[in-house]
C-alpha cells in the first residue's frame, strides 16, 4: 500500500456521478463529505452548489491532483482549460502550469514541479489505471477496429445490443475477459490493493465482468458514458462528466472556494470530526480498501458525524459488504434507487448502498 500512495493511481472520471446526485439530493445548504480519488467526483458534486465540500483522500498526490486541477480551473477559460488536462491537444501546458501555480499550496508546487512531465502529457490520462486503459484499449482497437467505430457510432440501443450478442461477445471476447479476471494480473500488473486484496476467494471476477458487460452492451449507449471511452477507446470522445461540460464550466468556477481537501484516512477523519458535521456522504468505493473491521469503524463514524437526515452513497465493486448489524438499526436503505442506480450507472460495474441516517445510534 506504500508505493500506491506515493503516485497518481487515478487522473480521470471512472464513476458516474449523476448516480451520487440522484442519491445524495445535494441541497445549497449541505455540507457534503468525498472521496477525492481523481477529484472528478469532488469536482462533479460541487455543481449542485453545496455550502461545502471536504474532500479526503489518504494518498497525498491525489488531493495534489484536485488542487491543480482546481486552481486550474479558476485560471483558464473552458477551452484552455481542457487543453491543459490533456483532453485536448496543446503545446503550450508547461508555460500555464508556470503561470497558475502559484495559485497552488507549497506541498502541491513541489509536487507538480518534480512531476511536470505529468502535465506535458496531459495529466487527465497520467494515472496508473488511465494507463492501463490505454494499454487495453490498444489491443482492442488493434483486433476490434472496425466494431469499435461500429459500437460508438451506434444512437440506439438495439443496433448496440446486435453488435453485442453477434460480433462483440465471442469466443475470443471471453477468453480475454477471463485473463484479465485472474487475481494475479490485478495483484502484480495493476498493482491496485482494491481489487484483490479483500475480494472473497469464492466471489467470481471473470461472471461478475461477464454479466455487467452483457447487461451495459444492452442498456447503455456507450457513446454516451465517460467512462466507456476511457474503457475502450482510452480518452475522452464525446462523453465528458459533469464538470467538464461547457455548460457547468461557470457554475464550477464559482463555487470551487467551497471546496477544502484532507490528507487523511477515511476512518481517522471521522474519528476527528465532529458531530453533526456532514449532510451527506460520497463515499465511493471504500470497501474495496478496508477489511471488515475498518469497514465497521468508517460506518459508525459516519453515524457519529452526521446531521439528522443525512444521506449516504456508497459504491461497492467487487468486495459487496453488508451493512455492519450495529449500524442497520440507524439508517434507512432506499433498495428501490440503489437498484435503479445499478441499472442506469454509466460506469458499468458498481452496487450502491443509498441510505438516510435515522439517528447518530448509540
Amino acid at each position: 500500500m506504500t508505493s500506491f500512495c506515493r503516485k497518481i493511481n487515478y487522473s480521470s472520471s471512472n464513476e458516474d456521478s449523476l448516480s451520487e446526485i440522484k442519491a445524495l439530493k445535494i441541497r445549497e445548504t449541505d455540507r457534503v463529505l468525498s472521496i477525492t480519488g481523481s477529484g472528478a467526483r469532488t469536482l462533479d458534486l460541487m455543481i449542485a452548489k453545496p455550502a461545502e465540500i471536504v474532500s479526503v483522500d489518504f494518498n497525498p498526490c491525489q488531493n495534489h491532483l484536485l488542487e491543480l486541477k482546481m486552481g486550474a480551473s479558476t485560471a483558464l477559460a473552458y477551452e484552455e482549460f481542457l487543453e491543459f488536462l490533456g483532453i485536448r491537444p496543446s503545446d503550450k501546458r508547461t508555460e500555464i502550469y508556470k503561470g497558475l501555480r502559484e495559485r497552488l499550496s507549497e506541498e502541491a508546487r513541489n509536487y507538480w514541479d518534480k512531476n511536470l512531465r505529468l502535465i506535458q502529457n496531459g495529466v487527465i490520462y497520467q494515472g496508473g489505471w488511465e494507463k492501463y486503459f490505454k494499454q487495453l484499449a490498444t489491443i482492442i482497437g488493434l483486433v476490434r477496429a472496425d466494431l469499435l467505430q461500429a459500437i460508438f457510432s451506434s444512437r440506439e440501443i438495439g443496433r448496440q445490443a446486435r453488435l453485442w450478442s453477434e460480433v462483440w461477445n465471442s469466443r475470443e471476447w471471453r477468453v480475454f475477459l477471463r485473463f484479465v479476471s485472474q487475481r494475479a494480473v490485478w495483484k502484480y500488473i495493476f498493482r491496485d490493493p482494491g481489487f484483490y486484496r479483500y475480494v472473497p476467494e469464492d466471489f467470481s471476477i471473470y461472471e461478475c465482468f461477464k454479466t455487467r458487460f452483457e447487461h451495459a452492451f444492452k442498456t447503455i449507449l456507450l457513446r454516451e458514458s465517460a467512462y466507456a471511452s476511457l474503457l475502450f477507446l482510452g480518452r475522452y470522445s464525446e462523453a465528458l462528466p459533469p464538470h467538464l461540460q461547457k455548460e457547468n464550466y461557470e457554475t464550477l468556477r464559482e463555487n470551487l472556494h467551497k471546496v477544502r481537501f484532507v490528507t487523511r484516512s477515511l476512518g481517522d477523519f471521522l474519528d476527528e470530526s465532529e458531530k453533526n458535521s456532514f449532510d451527506k456522504y460520497s463515499l465511493s468505493d471504500f470497501s474495496s480498501y478496508t477489511d471488515e473491521r475498518e469497514y465497521g469503524r468508517i460506518w459508525r463514524g459516519v453515524l457519529r458525524t452526521a446531521a439528522a437526515g443525512a444521506r449516504v452513497c456508497e459504491r461497492q465493486f467487487l468486495v459487496k459488504r453488508a451493512l455492519p448489524a450495529g449500524v442497520q438499526p440507524y439508517v434507512c436503505r432506499e433498495s428501490s434507487l440503489e437498484n435503479e442506480l445499478e441499472k442506469t450507472d454509466d460506469s458499468i460495474f458498481f452496487s450502491f448502498v443509498v441510505a438516510e441516517v435515522r439517528s447518530a445510534g448509540p
